[in-house]
């Protein structure tokens, strides 16, 4: 059981909670690489993306 941080409402037994994304922000990911003896190998290039900030657990009737 949890509590819809949303409507304060407490869930029924084996509900499954839902978790809803309230904020994100842009975040720069740095690339990663394998180094070797003899060779670099890039494993990820990086790039720009979204990171979740805040995120609340919801029901299933405030999720829609």
């Amino acid at each position: 059981m949890f509590k819809c941080q949303q409507c304060n409402k407490s869930s029924r037994p084996g509900e499954s909670p839902i978790r809803k994304v309230i904020e994100t922000r842009e975040y720069e990911h740095k690339p990663r690489f394998r180094e070797t003896s003899t060779v670099r190998h890039c494993i990820d290039r990086g790039g720009m993306g979204a990171q979740i900030v805040r995120e609340i657990i919801v029901c299933a009737g405030c999720a829609e």
